[in-house]
């Protein structure tokens, strides 16, 4: 019997815009076991929170899911109609978007929200516990204070970090088996990014989900993750757990990204940058698309965009994509033998 609970295949979005093809998502695939919780990391517009409303089928107009696999659970939901795919939502995966004031109506309160899940999910309401009930149970799960009485509140008398225990008390109401969080602590303070760091590890404690958790901040990955898979230009460029990935990472774009940290007890002036910028999802080089701010980058590099090499992370579940890849010390090791 497997502990797989999502597997991501081969995974391509596109937006067909007038000025072309922009490849979001190309060519994308992981692994998520039951429990785990999977950060996926990357520069803004490297195809995170794509991939993620990718997953959800909630990719809008001019975009579209062109291959690929979602397998949740053994089902394929590339293949579910509307009608079925709306049952997977907030039934078996919840999402936290980034700003609670995305995914919250302002104009209705904060309790009928939470109760809409369960008028349309409503076998996941226990037949014992009325809707009322149900909803002030779950917003005393994500700790927020007088839950009868904030209940009757509007969204905009919440703070931030008040609506985000919202936004997750909704997305954990019906208790779901995957929970997405796109990058729920970018808009807070850091007191409070560490109140919601430590409630979503709670609920993965008492409800047993797995988190899929999207973020640009390494040091909650190191704090809160299982495993980690590094995204560049829409593709992921290296994927392992997080021990591997922090104390041997493959991929100079990884290596680029862990140089780039603040470390505690050590006093330096600027901090490293990665030279240049992210290339044109409208237009990708032919080969690799990091290596015009590589510093290892040899001619294949340029022309031939890395396959896949198998890891050791993770019983072989990890796998970088690069012809160079620099040892512990950063020196290139030797082309592999596809890359010579």
């Amino acid at each position: 019997m497997t502990d797989e609970l999502l597997r991501v295949e081969d995974l391509h979005t596109s937006f067909f815009t007038r000025r072309g093809e922009v490849r979001a998502v190309d060519g994308v695939s992981f692994t998520l076991q039951k429990g785990e919780i999977l950060g996926l990391v990357g520069e803004s517009g490297s195809g995170k929170s794509v991939t993620a409303m990718s997953i959800m089928r909630l990719v809008a107009p001019p975009g579209e899911i062109t291959g690929g696999r979602i397998l949740f659970q053994g089902r394929d939901l590339l293949e579910l109609s509307k009608r079925e795919m709306r049952e997977v939502r907030g039934a078996q995966i919840g999402m936290v978007l980034q700003d609670p004031m995305a995914s919250l109506n302002p104009v209705l309160r904060v309790g009928e929200q939470v109760i809409e899940l369960f008028k349309y999910h409503k076998d996941k309401l226990p037949p014992t516990i009325a809707p009322a009930q149900a909803v002030i149970e779950q917003l005393a799960r994500v700790r927020i204070p007088a839950a009868p009485l904030r209940a009757r509140s509007f969204p905009f008398q919440f703070s931030g970090g008040m609506r985000q225990r919202v936004s997750m008390a909704m997305a954990t109401a019906c208790r779901p088996e995957l929970i997405i969080a796109d990058e729920p602590t970018t808009a807070l303070d850091v007191t409070i990014q560490v109140q919601i760091l430590q409630l979503l590890l709670d609920l993965r404690a008492d409800l047993g989900v797995s988190v899929l958790f999207i973020t640009h901040d390494l040091g909650i990955v190191a704090e809160i993750c299982d495993a980690v898979a590094v995204m560049y230009a829409g593709k992921i460029v290296e994927y392992g757990d997080v021990f591997s990935i922090f104390k041997s990472p493959r991929h100079p774009y990884t290596r680029a990204l862990l140089r780039s940290l603040p470390r505690i007890g050590e006093r330096t002036g600027r901090l490293p940058a990665i030279d240049g910028q992210p290339p044109s999802l409208e237009d990708l080089p032919p080969g690799c698309s990091f290596a015009p701010r590589c510093p290892y980058a040899i001619e294949r590099c340029l022309e031939v965009y890395p396959d896949v090499t198998p890891t050791d992370a993770m019983n072989g579940r990890g796998y970088v994509r690069c012809w160079v890849q620099p040892d512990a010390d950063g020196i290139p090791l030797r082309a592999t033998e596809a890359g010579r």
